[in-house]
């Protein structure tokens, strides 16, 4: 999954949330968004469900309390920080059959 693919899907998750989507792009602030605190416990479920990780306290509360300092170019780009960090599953090898 790539950047572009997490930022969409960041964008389908809020856009299940808010009912105005003219709001939505890659420099959108929470503020900008006028996610109320639900909103954002919301978005923040779905993302680490999806993902299978949690974001750090931290960011969770910035976007509560300082809403204007997280945009969403950051959401994206710490899933792709956070992606990295998750242990890797070891991949299977091919099974090769011999030609009698």
């Amino acid at each position: 999954m790539n950047r572009e693919d997490i930022q969409q899907h960041v964008f389908n998750a809020i856009g299940m949330i808010l009912v105005d989507k003219s709001e939505i792009h890659e420099n959108s602030s929470f503020e900008d968004l006028k996610l109320d605190d639900a909103d954002v416990h919301s978005l923040f479920d779905q993302l680490e469900a999806h993902y299978r990780f949690e974001f750090p306290d931290a960011v969770k509360t910035r976007a509560v309390k300082k809403p204007e300092e997280l945009i969403l170019a950051m959401v994206v780009d710490l899933i792709l920080m956070l992606r990295k960090d998750q242990p890797q599953r070891p991949q299977k090898k091919a099974r090769h059959r011999d030609k009698k």
